[in-house]
């Protein structure tokens, strides 16, 4: 099976997010970090998809979970970020709870763009220190880059 395939599996899960879903993304954010058998090409469908998946969830814990798999692809495959279009997860900002925020600001600095740096130079006055401190990070992951 491929890793597009257990993206796939878990986009098709029906029901609320239960045991059987959340070992599936702990199997893919494993998998994400000791599989580097995909492609380039596959890597970045995979997290397309659930980046989509993602966007298109009504459930915080699910989307938590699904930014926590998402951070750690990015985080051990550094190539794919730049390839992914990320502007829909950036315009849920406003509405995202504090949890799923301080994790997509570790998600977008990890894609590395730096059209994001205002984005996170927005954030260094925010109440919440983990908001500050992840919107430092981001700016520093993408300065370094450079």
């Amino acid at each position: 099976m491929t890793i597009v395939d257990d993206v796939k599996k878990i986009i098709n899960h029906k029901g609320e997010y239960d045991e059987e879903l959340d070992l599936a993304l702990t199997s893919l954010d494993i998998r994400f970090e000791i599989d580097h058998s995909p492609t380039d090409e596959e890597f970045i469908e995979a997290v397309s998809l659930l980046l989509n998946y993602l966007l298109e969830s009504q459930s915080h814990v699910l989307r938590e979970e699904i930014l926590y798999v998402l951070d750690d692809a990015l985080l051990y495959h550094r190539f794919i970020g730049p390839s992914i279009d990320w502007d829909g997860l950036v315009a849920e900002f406003p509405s995202m709870n504090i949890d799923e925020l301080i994790e997509s600001l570790l998600v977008i600095g990890y894609a590395k763009n730096p059209k994001y740096l205002p984005l996170f130079e927005s954030y260094l006055q925010h109440q919440n220190a983990v908001v500050r401190e992840n919107a430092m990070i981001g700016i520093d992951v993408i300065k370094r880059q450079k």
